[in-house]
Order: structure tokens, then sequence, then C-alpha cells
């Protein structure tokens, strides 16, 4: 009878380790990565063209129209007419990420700038609002640890 209990508080002891190794390893990254679904909505855009969609990190953001990944969506009356148009970016490991996004209508494959700002039709994803002046990363990124789907990021 005292082996029987033995193995009965063996097999017990097994179990309560068994559920604590599986508790320590909730929510383990994917090996895959991470996908980033959104939508570019346009704001008063009639003319056709190109959309860049760069995603960045911190050090291609320094680096104008360098990215991460990037997607390139041709433009027409279509999409136009929609408004908007999806995006996805796929496998992306975890970390800090943002989106910057231009409309090339000129198919130069550059954004081109004025004296006061982008002459093209624009966008990032910004977090706390646009700002005033050249943004910093910090502006536009978001901490990416599980699929995000909604990005929403409007281009005008």
């Amino acid at each position: 009878m005292k082996s029987l209990y033995t193995i009965f508080c063996f097999f017990l002891l097994l179990l309560f380790v068994g559920i604590a190794c599986a508790d320590n390893q909730r929510d383990p990254l994917p090996e895959h990565g991470f996908r980033i679904k959104g939508e570019i909505r346009f704001i008063k855009i009639e003319s056709p063209g190109e959309l860049f969609i760069l995603l960045v990190n911190a050090d291609t953001f320094k680096k104008p129209l360098h990215s991460y990944k990037k997607i390139i969506i041709p433009i027409g009356d279509k999409e136009i007419k929609a408004k908007r148009v999806q995006f996805e970016f796929e496998s992306i490991p975890a970390g800090n990420y943002g989106v910057r996004c231009y409309l090339d209508t000129n198919g130069n494959k550059k954004l081109d700038k004025g004296m006061i700002g982008p002459k093209e039709p624009w966008g990032m994803s910004w977090q706390r609002g646009k700002v005033r002046g050249w943004p910093k990363f910090e502006d536009i990124c978001f901490d990416l640890r599980k699929d995000l789907n909604n990005l929403v990021i409007k281009v005008k």
C-alpha cells in the first residue's frame, strides 16, 4: 500500500511540474514573426501613381526612403474612387516599428519635397497625433508583440 501511495504522489508531482512549466511558457514569440495589416485612406487624392508603404525601424527611419520592408501598390481610378487600399506585412519579428507612406504621382520613385514640406501625398502611423516639423521615430512607432490587424494611415 505504501508503494502505491508513493507512485500516486510521484505522478501528482509530475502533473504539477508539467502545469508549472506550461504556465511559464505562456505567449511565446512565434518563430515565423507577426503580421501587420491595415488600410491606407486617401484624403483628397485625385492623381494615380504608385503607393510606397515603408515599414521602418529606428535605424531605417533615420534614412529617407529606406525601410525594413516595403510594399508598392499601383493606385488607379478604382482605388482613388474607393478612397482606400489594404496592405499587409508578414513575418515581422517582435520590436518597435512605424509605417510611412507616400503616393508617387510623377513616377520618379521618391517623395518630392517643396519649400515647406512634401509635394506629393504622404502619411505616417502617427501614435500621438501629427507633430510640427520633422517627426521623430517615437512619434510614429508602435511595439509589435502580437499580430496588428487594424492599422489605419491617412494619406493626403
